[in-house]
């Protein structure tokens, strides 16, 4: 089973992942995160540096959707915030993102743990790429790109 999610959905599909790791959901083998919101603390320093090159996403938007989300819930919980989980048995995971989007760090964090801790996990980070422009049509900068790393990432998970 490969789970996909681009934007909080990536997120919640990271949460998946931190689930089936746990015993606590169906085995997924794979992963692929686009644009991935994996800490809803609203706190890494791309708020602020990404702030004019992201026209889709911003802090303020971001602190209104979590608060909408979690309803009080802590943001720090791994199943809120995937990127503060354990992931010592993570599934293969590809992630997305475009350089200059104010979740970039979130998947740069991601991508650096899991790396740490020896998974298998592949980063496409692309200049000028906006926010889950794969998913927004192919005239977008870097979607032709992602789809062609998707598409690859998923010929590999199924020839095992």
């Amino acid at each position: 089973m490969i789970v996909g999610g681009d934007s909080a959905g990536g997120g919640l599909a990271a949460s998946l992942g931190v689930l089936s790791q746990a015993g606590l959901a169906p085995k997924i083998d794979s992963l692929v995160l686009l644009s991935p919101w994996l800490d809803v603390t609203v706190s890494a320093p791309a708020y602020a540096s990404n702030a004019a090159t992201d026209p889709l996403f911003s802090k303020e938007s971001a602190d209104i959707a979590a608060e909408l989300y979690l309803q009080g819930f802590d943001p720090r919980h791994p199943l809120a915030s995937p990127l503060l989980a354990e992931l010592d048995s993570f599934p293969p995971t590809l992630i997305s993102v475009g350089t200059g989007e104010v979740l970039v760090d979130d998947s740069l964090r991601f991508h650096e743990k899991l790396l740490a801790l020896g998974s298998q996990v592949e980063l496409s980070a692309i200049d000028g790429m906006e926010h889950v422009a794969v998913v927004r049509g192919p005239e977008h900068t870097g979607s032709a790109e992602t789809y062609e790393v998707i598409a690859s990432f998923i010929d590999r998970i199924i020839a095992g």
